[in-house]
């Protein structure tokens, strides 16, 4: 049953109360129940002067506009965790997308960059890719420190050919290597290997594959030092030999100054010029060029649904001539192989993809290209399979110089651009004395009898991953660099209160009770607060240092330690009552009176802090306010489980 009052659906069916003498007699005058309803109460006044990251129902991150409440989401089941109140906080890193850029030196890896789908939905998460060198396998970036100040390290990071990575900050602002590793399995594991002052670490499940780890120490020198993100071959071992493949995804790293993470902030990254076109996926899906100059938000063409992103990538160049023209004489084509030209929709919209028809054994189209020894290069190609069964698609590549397969019958990378187009990638170093290749962008000779695909956009770039696609027609042809600079980026606190008539309407002078549903970060060390009436009364979240809920009445710190340990979910149900005669703050069952009364007239609600000072750096799931001091009974009951 649900009912209104003041203005707002009230649900009336709490399974809390399986006594009705336990039931509250007084229907509550105010209702905000932010993880059920995931809108903000039009009476409610709230300001973030940034933008702010959270998960989505999908478990996706996104971002929120400067001034847009975030509703928060447990990136794994999908729970809604309430209404997300943090603090000012800055990312002091710069490029924390783009690991590729110089201001990540690296030691002894590479950067494939944008080489899978980030928790954002977006293919910007970069690899961190070991070399065939012994030793330490890592990015890093130096930062200016500050002595006696808390600092936190995190990273998204998934399992590629390794399971494990390690953050570290380094010796000369912490007094020592201060390092965990982290296990990116099951629920994943984090542990400080070489602890430094009040060191911590904490690895979160986001999805997909996905962790977020954080490493947590204090500063004891004002010195410039290094974050670094490092390979490790097993749970323990970074000093190694590396096979030149293996590797890692990264995505997003932070360091803010602060005991605990909050959410992720992104750096800025303002673009400045590009000296020639350049390709990208517009809000439809299709491909379309960018004009000189002009800055690239490319979208996910098999996910419209997730947000564009900035597309900045090094200058490369593609080495296959005619490369939407597979008719042309440049391409060659193999037994049993007919090629039709101009026949279906490419992938740009227009009508220039050509159909290739199988016949018997030893299918193929082929071009030769002239490249350098020993040099990584990417192979890619838009594919539509058409009738050719996806088991029958096969890539190789060639050398020319020494008559031989570099790979044969090769299944690559296959990333889906919507409408059933694909672009297939493959990655490969030519060997020792190598000066010609033939690139395949289809070849098997498994298929019998006829089949039909299609065909569009081939390209030959030297560098370990594929970039945007480049467009050839007689000669090769070159994109260059996007330039672009990247600064630190300040996430604005979020403030949200009720005040004037928005306050008046549901508040009772000298009486109520505020039941609460709410969550904390961890390591959080600070008085916070849950909720407060003007200073007068409030509820103040779980310090590391107490661990227990607390309130704080009548002018006077009344409650200290009451209320249960914090539980393992963070979530805490808790109740502060009062009117001329007593006052009780009960949480999780436990219960205590508080001495004391309150003549003071609040005339404002603060949600998520004490008074507007420093807010909760958690969520609240509900806040319902009853214009009556209830009975002990029936406030132990609202708060058992």
């Amino acid at each position: 049953m649900s009912i209104k009052v003041s203005g707002v659906e009230v649900i009336n069916d709490d399974k809390r109360f399986l006594n009705n003498e336990e039931r509250p007699e007084i229907l509550p005058s105010l209702n905000l129940d932010f993880a059920r309803t995931k809108t903000l109460d039009p009476r409610i006044d709230f300001t973030r002067g940034s933008i702010g990251t959270y998960y989505d129902a999908k478990g996706r991150l996104v971002t929120a506009a400067s001034g847009e409440p975030r509703f928060d989401h447990d990136p794994d089941t999908l729970e809604c965790k309430g209404l997300l109140i943090e603090e000012q906080r800055t990312n002091l890193l710069t490029h924390s997308e783009q690991f590729d850029n110089a201001a990540w030196s690296k030691g002894n890896t590479t950067i494939s960059a944008n080489a899978t789908t980030a928790p954002d939905g977006a293919t910007t998460a970069d690899k961190l890719v070991e070399n065939t060198a012994s030793g330490q396998h890592y990015a890093q970036e130096n930062i200016s420190f500050v002595a006696g100040t808390s600092y936190t390290l995190s990273c998204y990071v998934k399992a590629a050919e390794y399971d494990s990575v390690k953050l570290q900050l380094n010796t000369a602002a912490f007094g020592q290597f201060v390092q965990s590793t982290f296990a990116l399995s099951g629920e994943g594991q984090a542990t400080v290997t070489s602890a430094g002052t009040n060191t911590s670490a904490n690895i979160v499940y986001v999805g997909n594959g996905w962790y977020r780890c954080s490493l947590i120490s204090e500063a004891t020198a004002t010195s410039v030092s290094q974050a670094v993100v490092m390979l490790l071959n097993d749970a323990s071992s970074s000093n190694y030999t590396g096979d030149g493949t293996s590797g890692i995804y990264i995505w997003g790293a932070q360091l803010e100054a602060g005991a605990f993470p909050t959410s992720y902030i992104p750096s800025t990254e303002t673009f400045t010029s590009r000296a020639s076109t350049a390709t990208y996926y517009d809000s439809t899906g299709t491909l379309q060029t960018a004009a000189v100059d002009e800055e690239r938000l490319t979208y996910n063409p098999a996910d419209l649904t997730a947000p564009a992103t900035q597309l900045f990538e090094p200058q490369r160049t593609n080495l296959m001539t005619y490369s939407e023209e597979f008719g042309n004489a440049a391409w060659a084509a193999g037994l049993g192989t007919t090629i039709f030209n101009n026949t279906t929709t490419a992938p740009d919209g227009t009508t220039t993809a050509d159909s290739i028809t199988l016949a018997g054994e030893g299918q193929s189209v082929y071009q030769s290209v002239a490249v350098s020894a020993s040099t990584m290069y990417t192979a890619s190609c838009y594919v539509k399979l058409g009738t050719l069964a996806d088991s029958d698609y096969k890539i190789a590549v060639y050398n020319n110089t020494a008559t031989t397969f570099i790979a044969a019958d090769i299944v690559p990378t296959k990333i889906d651009v919507g409408n059933d187009w694909y672009r297939m990638e493959y990655a490969f170093t030519t060997p020792s004395g190598c000066t010609s290749i033939r690139f395949y962008p289809f070849r098997n000779g498994a298929t019998t009898g006829t089949a039909t695909l299609y065909l569009w956009g081939a390209q030959l770039e030297a560098g370990a991953y594929p970039t945007s696609y480049i467009p050839t027609t007689s000669s090769t042809v070159t994109r260059s660099a996007d330039v672009y600079s990247s600064a630190t980026s300040t996430r604005s606190a979020d403030s949200a209160s009720m005040t004037g008539d928005n306050f008046s309407e549901w508040y009772k002078q000298g009486e109520g009770t505020v039941y609460a549903e709410s969550s904390v970060y961890s390591n959080n060390s600070k008085t916070q607060g849950v909720w407060d009436l003007d200073g007068s009364i409030n509820l103040r979240s779980p310090q590391s240092s107490v661990n227990k809920i607390r309130a704080y009445f009548a002018g006077v710190f009344s409650v200290n330690n009451a209320g249960a340990q914090i539980p393992e979910d963070n979530y805490i149900k808790s109740t502060v009552s009062w009117d001329g005669l007593s006052a009780r703050l009960q949480s999780d069952s436990t219960g205590e009176d508080i001495t004391g009364t309150t003549s003071s007239t609040p005339t404002e609600f603060w949600i998520g802090s004490l008074d507007g000072g420093t807010p909760l750096n958690g969520c609240i799931r509900k806040l319902t306010y009853y214009p009556k001091r209830l009975p002990n009974a029936t406030l132990q009951a609202m708060t058992e489980e």
